[in-house]
């Protein structure tokens, strides 16, 4: 009897270990600049250049940063990170994925809509194009 129980509490253990794992920092947001420069070459400084994290399978928006560039055109992102504790499931974990939108009035505005991470440019380089602009999209 005593051998029982203890395979039905290391049974109960091992299974409630493997439902739930704790994590180190997910990166939410990775380390990331974007230059924004004129046809010419020259750095646009005052766009809005938001950077927004996506998590996959569920597809929805984890989280968005808008910085504005500097006198040298470029917007800089620290990294910022998660902790979390996660239940693994079905579904698997979380994937993260991030888009760029870049926003200059008299100027076209710029969005990526990648669907894989191995895509994402973490040093991105936007040239604008003079025309009217638009916000940016509600979830690239």
């Amino acid at each position: 009897m005593r051998h029982l129980v203890a395979l039905v509490l290391g049974l109960g253990a091992m299974t409630l270990g493997g439902c739930a794992s704790q994590r180190g920092g997910d990166a939410m947001l990775p380390a990331a600049s974007a230059a924004v420069v004129s046809l010419d070459g020259t750095p646009l400084a005052g766009a809005t250049v938001r950077l927004v994290s996506q998590a996959y399978p569920n597809q929805y928006e984890k989280f968005r940063m808008a910085v504005t560039t500097d006198r040298d055109g470029v917007a800089a992102f620290p990294q910022i990170r998660k902790w979390k504790v996660e239940s693994l499931g079905m579904h698997g974990e979380d994937t993260f994925i991030w888009n760029w939108c870049v926003r200059l009035d008299g100027h076209l505005t710029v969005a990526t809509f990648d669907r894989d991470a191995t895509d994402f440019d973490r040093h991105a380089r936007f040239v604008m194009y003079p025309g009217e602009s638009t916000p940016c999209p509600a979830g690239p």
